[in-house]
């Protein structure tokens, strides 16, 4: 069972994923968890990217190399679509090989949280970003791990505060595209962890059922 933890930063993906990977553990069920934000395919040539702008004093605000919120390329207009492939060859390398082996994946971000990266930083426009969540792997269970942007921002000033009300905006927004459920991050660690245990028994209920 893929398990997909996405979310406004600050939410607490990390705790909660590794908590509930824990939870599965104690009680004899095989679980692991893992990061799905990255590459495969274009890893090394964004490591490439990055040793060669290495000491360029040029100010940027997107980790990748290869994207830039200064001067864009017409060309990474495209960057979603190239992503989409490497996202499936991550989700099969990845994810998929180990479901063989694990009962539970439970990740603490997906490429869902690209899309988000994406639309602000100006390389996903509302139907790029339509099409882009459309086509990529779906999980066995989506949830949402909301937070009021000035709390993210409070708990990790990486970036502004319109950059968290924006991203928590998409968050809603895929919620309600995928039926994702919602939960209420700014509550203490174990609420929030009872709580995602509570979806998840429905969710096998549901499925041995179905």
């Amino acid at each position: 069972m893929l398990i997909v933890l996405s979310g406004i930063d600050g939410s607490g993906k990390t705790t909660i994923s590794q908590a509930l990977v824990n939870d599965f553990e104690s009680e004899n069920k095989s679980a692991f968890k893992l990061s799905a934000f990255g590459y495969i395919i274009f890893r090394p040539i964004i490591s490439l990217f990055r040793l060669f702008k290495k000491g360029n004093r040029e100010s940027s605000c997107h980790k990748n190399p290869l994207l830039s919120c200064e001067n864009k390329n017409p060309l990474f207009k495209i960057w979603p679509f190239l992503a989409l492939i490497d996202n499936w060859i991550y989700f099969y390398v990845k994810i998929k090989f180990k479901l063989f082996k694990y009962s539970f994946c439970v990740t603490d971000k997906y490429f869902y949280d690209m899309a988000a990266s994406f639309t602000y930083y100006g390389y996903s426009s509302e139907r790029i970003n339509w099409i882009y969540t459309k086509l990529i792997p779906k999980p066995d269970l989506g949830l949402i791990l909301d937070l009021p942007p000035e709390l993210a921002f409070k708990r990790k000033k990486e970036l502004n505060l319109d950059y968290y009300k924006i991203q928590r905006g998409y968050y809603l927004k895929l919620a309600k595209k995928f039926n994702f459920a919602i939960i209420d991050a700014s509550q203490p660690k174990d609420l929030v962890l009872g709580e995602i245990k509570r979806i998840i028994d429905l969710k096998r209920k549901q499925a041995k059922y179905a």
